[in-house]
């Protein structure tokens, strides 16, 4: 190894990086991501949109999905599914679970039925 390789070199703007062992992802909530879509709906002037997106520290894909989350009227204060997150989806409106099962069995056919049957 040569004696270049054993030396720290700063960096030339003095700052320091530290290199996280496992990123975590972004987590947005519902609320910033309304007010980030009226921002970019609100921007007229060229190249508004694309300053927005370097000021926040986002992609165009973001906002992309979150218009499409939005049209689809995900983004309207309701909590995502829990099924989404791999915890089993809660029973509403004071329902028994076999009193769902059976509901959900009754549109149900062949390998797909007995499965909900099972579940009563």
């Amino acid at each position: 190894m040569s004696a270049l390789h054993d030396v720290a070199v700063p960096r030339p703007d003095g700052l320091d990086v530290e290199v996280v062992a496992k990123a975590s992802r972004r987590r947005f909530t519902a609320e910033y991501k309304r007010k980030i879509l009226r921002e970019a709906d609100a921007c007229t002037a060229p190249g508004a949109i694309g300053a927005l997106l370097r000021r926040k520290g986002l992609y165009s894909s973001n906002l992309t999905t979150w218009r499409a989350q939005r049209e689809r009227g995900e983004l309207a204060g309701l909590a995502l599914s829990t099924a989404a997150h791999g915890e089993p989806p809660r029973v509403t409106h004071g329902e028994p679970a076999g009193d769902v099962a059976g509901s959900l069995a009754s549109g149900l056919s062949g390998p797909l039925l007995g499965s909900c049957l099972l579940l009563q």
